[in-house]
């Protein structure tokens, strides 16, 4: 039987990949500073540890994620000239079901200069926290950098497969181009990328992770030299999407 993977159609350029809603309140940008805030903001569904009773040992299930942003993090330092103080990236590791936002996730979303989402089914379908943090961020307003080549709806959201989806994806994200690794990166490589994903690629090719994890460290690069996401310091989260469905509003 051939999967389907929505992931593997030709990106859609005939829409706008950002929501017809108005933008949250931008604060002015000498409050903030130009380029303050992370390079990048890690959006991932959160995997439960499994139940002692389960068998499960002291693994963390989100371990891959670290791994992934910590390489990340080295390799978009070496690329970007941050400020004393600034840092690569940002990742929430404290966010469970039930919690509030903290003002350290608030701070670090508003300000953030690219949103990279690690797309997998929980990611898509499960988890409530991650559209929500899609959304926030698509709300702010782009604009772009003098010579910037990018499209009239660029964006600067950054849909990455984690995972393999099997499933035709919903059209919130399907409208907004997903990473595919560089030329530079060899064939096989990117084969595998859209067959297993970033985290398969890890445990089946160490070599083919780390070319990878290289051409998404380029992308944020890119992105932060083409775009500029003005940064907000709104706090409110009551009307965030809370789900993918095609139907939500």
């Amino acid at each position: 039987m051939n999967r389907r993977r929505w992931w593997s159609s030709p990106p859609r350029t005939d829409a706008n990949p950002q929501r017809s809603l108005s933008p949250v309140a931008a604060a002015h940008p000498a409050e903030i500073g130009p380029q303050s805030g992370p390079a990048f903001f890690l959006s991932y569904a959160r995997a439960k540890a499994p139940s002692p009773r389960s068998g499960g040992g002291l693994t963390d299930p989100n371990s891959g994620v670290r791994q992934l942003y910590a390489d990340l993090s080295d390799r978009v330092r070496q690329m970007l000239p941050l400020r004393a103080g600034e840092e690569a990236g940002f990742m929430d590791i404290r966010m469970e079901a039930g919690h509030l936002w903290s003002d350290e996730l608030l701070r670090n979303l508003g300000r953030a200069r690219a949103f990279v989402a690690l797309l997998s089914p929980p990611y898509l379908e499960r988890s409530e926290w991650c559209p929500m943090e899609w959304d926030f961020f698509a709300r702010r307003t782009v604009s772009q950098h003098p010579g910037s080549a990018r499209g009239p709806f660029a964006t600067a959201i950054i849909p990455v497969l984690w995972t393999p989806i099997d499933e035709p994806g919903p059209s919130t994200v399907s409208k907004v181009q997903r990473f595919t690794p560089s030329p530079v990166v060899p064939r096989e490589h990117i084969q595998l990328y859209e067959s297993e994903g970033i985290l398969g690629m890890s445990d089946v090719n160490p070599g083919a992770y780390r070319a990878v994890v290289w051409a998404l460290a380029r992308q944020i690069q890119d992105t932060c030299a083409a775009l500029r996401v003005s940064p907000t310091t709104d706090t409110s989260t009551a009307d965030l999407r809370r789900s993918f469905a095609d139907d939500a509003s």
